[in-house]
């Protein structure tokens, strides 16, 4: 027998101490990993965009502040665009519409607490050809400052609303925040 290890000492040798060796030992489910809310922001976040918005078929030689205005919001030029709606009508920079389009430009720039109060007065007002795309720029704010209750509840109300254009994606991100 010298040289032939036991199986109990055998077993020793791998388990460790105090372990006690288990036929149906079942097998470790890897541990659930919390959501990254920035990482699903980046994910889902495109600033609105549609086609009443293309500046290609505006007057090019006399651009009034509002052109100007959509013009860098069309390209992505958020820190100017948001520059340039100051310089908007007060009636303009009033406007449901005008807004929606800044609190896009504010959350592109990171200013999430600052769009949420927007997007909130919008959805209050109802009377925006951008109210149904509120909701779901209102969940991404929350999604980008961390607030994941808050954002669960908006893209809740879009999932379950039949007329949401952003009811499928609500769904999917939902899915990733659960």
């Amino acid at each position: 027998r010298a040289g032939r290890a036991t199986g109990a000492w055998a077993a020793a040798q791998i388990l460790p101490p105090g372990k006690p060796a288990q036929k149906n030992d079942p097998p470790k489910s890897p541990a659930k990993r919390k959501p990254d809310p920035e990482k699903l922001f980046a994910d889902a976040f495109q600033p609105y965009h549609d086609a009443s918005l293309n500046p290609a078929v505006r007057d090019e030689k006399n651009p009034t502040a509002f052109e100007q205005f959509l013009q860098f919001y069309w390209e992505n030029q958020h820190l100017q665009a948001l520059a340039t709606f100051e310089n908007l009508s007060p009636a303009l920079r009033a406007s449901d519409d005008a807004l929606f389009l800044k609190a896009n430009s504010l959350l592109a720039t990171g200013q999430a607490a600052e769009a949420v109060a927007l997007f909130e007065g919008i959805l209050a007002n109802g009377v925006s050809g951008y109210t149904g795309e509120c909701r779901w720029y209102l969940a991404l704010c929350f999604l980008k400052q961390g607030k994941l209750l808050e954002a669960k509840k908006q893209l809740e109300a879009l999932a379950s609303d039949d007329n949401s254009p952003r009811r499928e994606a609500a769904s999917k991100l939902l899915e990733k925040l659960r």
